[in-house]
């Protein structure tokens, strides 16, 4: 399966191509985004493939990963959903090679920053 990871917003225009799976995609100290491996980077999530379908897990819990908007643990992607690892917003590609339905999604639960009072 050929996944391609288009970043959208002030980073337009790089492509993130993805041959092989499973795949980690972390970001570094300096906020670049790393596909594959990378001892210097922190990894926030794991795509794979199941049945002919792409999935992914978040490996991190400080709600870093979003699946268009929401904060995603694990599920299935489809071709034009959004997401957004760190301060990168991609839009995944991929042609999907099944007829069977995603696996469902899990998301957690957004944490909240405590209201101030005025």
């Amino acid at each position: 399966m050929r996944v391609r990871l288009y970043e959208v917003g002030e980073r337009c225009g790089n492509v993130h191509w993805l041959d092989q799976l499973p795949i980690t995609i972390s970001t570094t100290t300096q906020g670049e985004l790393c596909t594959g491996g990378s001892e210097q980077a922190q990894t926030r999530c794991v795509l794979a493939e199941d049945r002919g379908n792409l999935v992914i897990e978040a490996c991190d819990q400080s709600d870093e990963v979003f699946l268009n908007d929401m904060p995603i643990e694990q599920g299935g992607l489809m071709p034009g959903d959004s997401l957004r690892v760190g301060t990168h917003a991609l839009v995944v590609s991929y042609e999907r090679i099944t007829t069977e339905p995603p696996p469902p999604s899990r998301f957690r639960l957004a944490s909240q920053q405590p209201l101030l009072p005025k």
